[in-house]
């Protein structure tokens, strides 16, 4: 385990020490929530015409996931493991670029930003095709790699997140099914 713990420093710093004043503003600009609402209008926009009257089933699914995905990494998971982020961390502090003083609340194990948008990125892939698919796997990509940069994620808190994020991803899916067969 000590050796996987080495790994998961070493690759956050490797990441977070590639700062520039360029990446500082294009993974902050990444990380920040607001940013893809424009994506979020569109998928809103393409669920609408696709579904047409039956548009409430996967947006009550796409809302339920979603909230089921955050609150699981932040209300559950965060506190009982309780992993100060690496930006928290007395040993690693002096290490950690932090762009805009920005470092969160004390814990990140795991990351509900990957766990979030890697859930998003599968359920609409299942639903929509390789083309959405490979769209918003970039989208999950670049925001998880971006907490790592910003200094507030373990890479191991991404990875985590990210298969939380599959799992809740086809579990509503499914819940989608159920319903569309049920009404």
């Amino acid at each position: 385990m000590g050796i996987m713990l080495e790994l998961d420093r070493a690759l956050l710093l490797w990441i977070n020490g590639m700062h520039s004043q360029w990446a500082d503003s294009f993974f902050s600009a990444i990380s920040y929530r607001f940013t893809w609402i424009p994506l979020y209008i569109i998928l809103f926009i393409l669920l609408l015409l696709k579904e047409k009257k039956a548009t409430w089933i996967p947006l009550l699914c796409i809302v339920g996931m979603s909230a089921r995905s955050d609150q699981l990494a932040s209300a559950v998971f965060k506190p009982w493991i309780a992993r100060l982020r690496p930006c928290h961390e007395p040993e690693l502090q002096s290490f950690i670029h932090l762009v805009g003083n920005y470092c969160g609340g004390s814990f990140g194990f795991y990351s509900s930003h990957a766990s979030n948008t890697l859930a998003l990125a599968v359920f609409w892939g299942l639903r929509s095709g390789k083309s959405w698919a490979i769209i918003l796997a970039i989208y999950a990509l670049l925001n998880g790699v971006s907490r790592i940069y910003l200094g507030v994620h373990y890479p191991s808190d991404i990875l985590t997140g990210m298969i939380a994020g599959v799992l809740c991803a086809f579990l509503f899916r499914k819940v989608e099914y159920l319903l569309k067969k049920k009404f």
